[in-house]
């Protein structure tokens, strides 16, 4: 089950991976957000992410619990992938497999 932090909670332990839900003040929805190592608290995610799950978990945002277990699962498979944007560490969408010969040739070049 999806790990679950409190806004702006300082000095996570990530149990599970970098991805958790965060637990909102009273009137407020929980929302996805993951690690950024070198950041005291967890952030939100970077728009590649939500890509990645409309894509191929549609229907996620009624279960954003076992949206966060499929994204640490994906990253234990390194299809997320930690990267260095405008001096933060984020992590988003790692490469993706060519679906062709061709494809593969492209993107070697």
């Amino acid at each position: 089950m999806a790990q679950v932090v409190g806004f702006f909670e300082n000095d996570t332990v990530y149990l599970e991976g970098p991805f958790v839900l965060g637990a909102p003040p009273i009137g407020s929805t929980m929302r996805i957000e993951c690690e950024s190592p070198g950041v005291r608290n967890s952030v939100m995610v970077h728009p590649t992410i939500y890509e990645m799950l409309d894509q191929e978990r549609p229907g996620w945002r009624g279960n954003k619990a076992a949206a966060v277990d499929w994204l640490n699962a994906q990253t234990r498979e390194q299809r997320i992938v930690l990267q260095e944007l405008n001096g933060y560490k984020v992590y988003v969408r790692g490469p993706t497999e060519p679906s062709t010969e061709a494809d593969a040739k492209q993107n070697s070049v």
